[in-house]
C-alpha cells in the first residue's frame, strides 16, 4: 500500500513539473516580444546587419577578396591578420570588434520576431498518426541599404590590396538584403493537427464539396501569430558592379493559435 501511495505522489510530481518547464519554456518564447525589432526599419541601415551578426563584417570582406596564396594562408590566418587588434588595448577601436561591443552593449537580440498574417495552410497525411502542417507567408518589402566598396575599406582600415588578400576588380558598391523563408512546416499528431484545418467532404445526391473547419479554417489576419528567427546563412549575388550579401534567416519557432512550436528542416 505504501508503495502504490509513493507511487502516485511522484506520478503526481513528475505531472507538475512537466507542466510547469512547458509553461516556463512558453514563458520565456513569449517575453522576447520585449525585446523584438522591426526588421524593416532596423535593418534598413547596414550596421545593423552588423550589429545582428557581427561575422557579416568578415563574410562581407571575403565577398570583396580574394587571398594571395590559398595554399600557404587559410581564410582564418587572414581574417585573424586583417581583423586583429594588434595594436591597440581597446577592442573598441577595431571595426569587428567595435560591433561586438554595440551588439552586447545595445542588447541586440541574436534573433528577430516578426508578427505575421499567413497566406495559406494546409496539411498532409504522413500515416502513423502524424500530420504536417504547411505554411506559406510573405515578408514585408523594405529598402536593401547600399553603400561604396571604399566606405566599407575606410570603415574597416583596409587597403585596396596586402600581401593577404586582393580586392576583386570592377566592384564598387555593396548592397545588404535580408532574406526570409517563406514556407515553412512542422509535423502534428492527428488530433492538434485536426483542431489546427480538418478537411472533409459534405455530399448530397452524389455531388460532393470540400469542406474545412478547425481553428484556422479561416486564417486569422490579427498579426498574433508570430515567427522567431535566427541568422542561417550567408551568400553572393552580383550584378553589374554591385555585389549583394545576402544574410538569410531561419524560423527556430512559432507561435500559431497561443501555442509554439520548433521549426526544423529549412
Amino acid at each position: 500500500m505504501s508503495k502504490y501511495i509513493y507511487y502516485k505522489k511522484f506520478q503526481k510530481w513528475f505531472i507538475c513539473s512537466i507542466i510547469l518547464i512547458a509553461f516556463s519554456i512558453n514563458h520565456v518564447w513569449a517575453n522576447t516580444v520585449k525585446n523584438n525589432i522591426d526588421y524593416s526599419e532596423f535593418f534598413s541601415e547596414y550596421q545593423n546587419f552588423y550589429r545582428f551578426h557581427p561575422d557579416l563584417i568578415k563574410k562581407t570582406f571575403w565577398g570583396l577578396a580574394n587571398r594571395t596564396n590559398s595554399n600557404k594562408m587559410t581564410k582564418r590566418m587572414v581574417e585573424k591578420e586583417v581583423f586583429g587588434c594588434f595594436q591597440s588595448r581597446l577592442k573598441s577601436s577595431c571595426y569587428y570588434d567595435q560591433y561586438l561591443n554595440d551588439q552586447k552593449i545595445g542588447k541586440i537580440p541574436k534573433f528577430i520576431t516578426v508578427p505575421v498574417v499567413f497566406l495559406n495552410i494546409s496539411k498532409q497525411n504522413l500515416g502513423n498518426n502524424r500530420h504536417q502542417i504547411h505554411l506559406t507567408w510573405e515578408p514585408e518589402s523594405f529598402h536593401s541599404p547600399v553603400i561604396s566598396k571604399a566606405l566599407f575599406l575606410k570603415n574597416a582600415n583596409l587597403a585596396e590590396n596586402s600581401r593577404y588578400y586582393q580586392i576583386k576588380p570592377g566592384i564598387k558598391k555593396i548592397k545588404y538584403n535580408l532574406v526570409f523563408p517563406k514556407a515553412l512546416s512542422f509535423i502534428l499528431d492527428r488530433k492538434s493537427a485536426d483542431s489546427l484545418l480538418a478537411t472533409g467532404k459534405d455530399c448530397e445526391q452524389y455531388k460532393c464539396t470540400a469542406t474545412k473547419s478547425g481553428v484556422y479554417k479561416n486564417i486569422p489576419d490579427d498579426y498574433k501569430d508570430k515567427l522567431y528567427l535566427i541568422y542561417k546563412n550567408t551568400d553572393y549575388s552580383l550584378s553589374e558592379s554591385t555585389i549583394s550579401i545576402n544574410m538569410h534567416l531561419k524560423v527556430v519557432r512559432l507561435k500559431l493559435n497561443h501555442q509554439f512550436y520548433r521549426i526544423s528542416n529549412q
